[in-house]
């Protein structure tokens, strides 16, 4: 580490790059690198505060800043040469005035006979001191023994009053409860002693039931294609509650099932996510209406006799569902929602089930919440929530804590970890389940006429995400792509087979969403560098960055195949509606008036595909010549065209990403659509072929997006 930090001295090494130079291939967690740092400056003799070697970089990372000497005739690496002392003064004389009551104690002299003490005599060192007066210095050694017993324990007393309240968890001890990498959602028992997790194996999710300490899961209900939304105790540890939606629950139902497993018995209808009482006797959740264009917060008695609506609030407030949790007296309920007109920032808001007086409790402006938990002794809440200040590729939910009624927000997490679908605490406030995803993505590559052949390209590490926002190849065969960490998304190129990596935009920005002109003069970006997000084109090589849009709201761009234009989607109306611009910059044109988006144009020029939105979304077809929708397809049950769709080399199919697994081919004729075969089971994302269509590129998580269940068992 030190080598790295002193070859680049003067610039800052980004933690992921420490990450991966120091631990190739490796999992290692950033907290790893902090204490690595710590005890780098303790060999350096670096104290508290000073910056004479190293220098934290708020957000990014370190700098080496000593001087370095570096002898023309040697190749090692010299440090500037520091010596250090400790020098220890011992004061031997006792000063008049202040401690002169003290040096007559010690001599046996009263304060009236002090004026006859020779001078000689009262420069008499402590030591000598204590040699004449064996006594009194037992005593004195007694006095001031008890004296600094008393003295301390006020000082500790007094230290602690004044520091903040330790955040609950903050310095626990995680224990990882699943190895398969693939829970979705997750429940604790009140008890501690037991959990619920959904397994999901590309699309077939199935039911079980763990044991904190150890042991042999339990299967509660078999693989299908269902959806659950959430899972829950009762109070006594006797049930499962989950609702879940599949063929036969088209609206989503709630259920509950015996806890050892059982006939799973029907308890109320239309239920996503859901929160439920301590008593066991009722739920919690949102509920939208369209007609009264208004949203609530509605508690519903589990044996049927009713609801009630609690609080209701306009549509643009936006309850998070999935965020609502009881009081342990069953007197409040908690929930995120969203707190200003852009729709961005959220708060958490306690609602009194007695009189339904809402009031907000943290003024943090969360990115997103998507889940709470009470404490036991209503001190605080725990959250699964997303800072709105970093940028990432992949959103980094932290577990966090909120004081009530105070709303202080402190973090209780800070890796490269995501914790966002589960967060449970126990009765004991001891016992903290949630899920940890971990998310690595790569390049792979294959020729299109042999998929099976697939090879991986590139070999990041955990909390990288290359090629995940965008990939597209160049006409001379380079590959064009995003590279991302916590922080921001940048754009680089690299040779067909991985070699030659090279960073296009500085960090610090969101870049990314790309596309290569069939010319190989310009890429095509979406990015935050102006503010908000706009359209931006470069040349091949990074150079001469120029904006195209200025309204704040422009996303996801693709090029013509004349070179011509850039279409893209505009939020600029609030309509999302599909728009293009001269690759030169100039007036915006707007061509339609429906949702558009992730679009790409057939090989001939003469088609374009992207997602359209009418009464729901479906992959549409567009003539180029008249901006027209000709023909209309419907999304498959787990299809769509997030991170983008691709016309096959042939120009008889669009492909589109499937979000369990692979890719599929939907035929411009109408035909059923197919998946493309040859590619593994896993889980893919971005992909797109060269421009000879010879080969495809595609960005996998293969074997590195994992969920595992955690529990964090605290030490207090």
């Amino acid at each position: 580490m030190l080598l790295t930090l002193v070859e680049n001295r003067g610039k800052v090494v980004h933690k992921n790059d420490l990450l991966d130079k120091v631990w190739a291939n490796q999992f290692v967690e950033e907290n790893n690198l902090t204490v690595h740092i710590s005890a780098l400056r303790k060999v350096l003799g670096e104290r508290k505060n000073e910056h004479r070697f190293l220098v934290t970089v708020p957000g990014k990372g370190y700098k080496f800043v000593a001087d370095v000497q570096t002898p023309q005739d040697e190749k090692e690496i010299v440090i500037e040469s520091h010596k250090f002392s400790r020098i220890l003064i011992e004061e031997d004389t006792v000063k008049k005035g202040e401690n002169e009551k003290l040096f007559v104690w010690l001599n046996g002299h009263t304060p009236k006979a002090i004026a006859n003490v020779e001078i000689s005599e009262r420069r008499k060192t402590w030591i000598e001191w204590l040699k004449l007066n064996p006594i009194r210095a037992t005593l004195l050694g007694v006095f001031l023994f008890l004296a600094a017993i008393g003295g301390g324990y006020g000082w500790q007393k007094q230290r602690q009053s004044n520091l903040p309240p330790a955040v609950p968890f903050a310095q626990a001890q995680v224990k990882q409860l699943t190895t398969n990498g693939k829970v979705s959602i997750a429940a604790l028992s009140p008890d501690g002693k037991l959990f619920a997790y959904v397994f999901n194996d590309l699309g077939q999710r199935s039911l079980w039931l763990g044991y904190v300490e150890g042991g042999n899961d339990i299967q509660l209900r078999p693989s299908a294609e269902a959806r659950y939304h959430d899972l829950a105790f009762s109070p006594d540890n006797s049930y499962v509650f989950f609702s879940m939606r599949d063929d036969a629950n088209p609206n989503s139902t709630l259920f509950k099932i015996p806890v050892f497993g059982g006939v799973q018995e029907k308890v109320l209808d239309k239920i996503g996510n859901f929160s439920l009482s301590p008593d066991g006797r009722q739920i919690a959740f949102a509920r939208h209406k369209d007609d009264e264009k208004k949203v609530f917060l509605i508690v519903a008695d589990l044996d049927k006799s009713g609801e009630r609506e609690i609080a209701s609030f306009a549509p643009s407030k936006s309850i998070f569902g999935s965020s609502i949790s009881w009081s342990a007296d069953g007197q409040a309920l908690a929930f995120s929602a969203v707190n200003d007109e852009g729709g961005i920032k959220q708060d958490i808001y306690t609602a009194q089930m007695d009189t339904g007086e809402v009031k907000r409790i943290s003024t943090q402006n969360f990115g997103d919440v998507t889940e709470t938990a009470w404490l036991d002794d209503a001190s605080g809440l725990m959250l699964a929530a997303l800072d709105r200040t970093p940028w990432s590729s992949v959103p980094q939910y932290q577990i966090w804590h909120v004081g009530y009624p105070s709303g202080e927000a402190r973090k209780v997490t800070t890796d490269l970890s995501s914790y966002s679908t589960a967060l449970n605490v126990s009765k004991d406030a001891r016992l903290l389940l949630t899920i940890e995803h971990r998310q690595l993505n790569n390049v792979w590559i294959a020729l299109s006429e042999n998929l099976s052949q697939a090879k991986q390209i590139m070999f990041g590490s955990f909390g990288k995400y290359d090629g995940l926002w965008g990939m597209d190849f160049a006409p001379d065969g380079k590959i064009v792509y995003t590279a991302a960490d916590s922080q921001s998304q940048v754009i680089s190129i690299m040779n067909a087979d991985g070699s030659q990596a090279r960073q296009l935009t500085p960090q610090g920005f969101i870049d990314s969403v790309l596309s290569v002109s069939n010319d190989g003069r310009y890429i095509v970006f979406h990015s935050t560098r102006g503010g908000g997000f706009d359209i931006w084109r470069m040349n091949i090589d990074g150079g001469n960055p120029k904006q195209l849009t200025f309204g704040n709201k422009n996303y996801l761009p693709f090029i013509s195949p004349d070179n011509r234009f850039v279409y893209y989607k505009s939020w600029e109306n609030d309509v999302g509606e599909l728009r293009r611009v001269s690759i030169d910059g100039g007036e915006p044109e707007i061509l339609n008036d429906k949702e558009t988006s992730s679009g790409s144009f057939s090989p001939d020029g003469k088609y374009f595909a992207a997602s359209y939105k009418t009464d729901k979304y479906r992959l549409a077809v567009f003539s180029a010549e008249t901006n027209k929708v000709i023909e209309q397809f419907d999304f498959l049950k787990n299809g769509s065209t997030y991170m983008g769709s691709h016309w096959s080399p042939d120009g008889k199919a669009v492909a589109r990403r499937d979000f369990n697994y692979g890719y599929w081919l939907q035929p411009t004729a109408g035909d059923e659509p197919e998946r493309m075969e040859g590619l593994p089971k896993e889980k893919f994302y971005n992909f797109a072929w060269s421009k000879d269509g010879k080969k495809l590129r595609l960005c996998a998580g293969r074997k590195s997006a994992m969920s595992f269940c955690s529990a964090i068992q605290s030490d207090s």
